[in-house]
């Protein structure tokens, strides 16, 4: 699987797929309007980031990134950020 397969696969599940460089330089595949059906965020709708790393076999990173936030986050700590640690808010949406 490559990253390109993925967002195949996400497309096939009826989600807008975009690819979007952060300001690391690296790609990013963005699901768009993601509706989280269980849970305490049960109706929210957000933007996830993915990164879309080089090798193959395609290997999920550990963390995504979403927008906009689900839980209140500490402003000034180094993991509330964007795709590539500062790719505006409004790229994402």
């Amino acid at each position: 699987m490559v990253p390109d397969d993925f967002d195949t696969y996400v497309r096939g599940l009826g989600y807008a797929v975009e690819v979007v460089r952060g300001a690391d330089s690296q790609e990013y595949s963005v699901v768009r309007d993601l509706q989280i059906t269980t849970g305490s965020l049960a109706g929210k709708v957000c933007d996830v980031a993915i990164q879309r790393p080089p090798q193959v076999p395609y290997v999920l990173p550990a963390s995504v990134h979403v927008t906009p936030h689900l839980l209140p986050m500490d402003t000034n700590a180094p993991y509330a950020t964007q795709p590539g640690g500062t790719l505006l808010r409004t790229r994402l949406r």
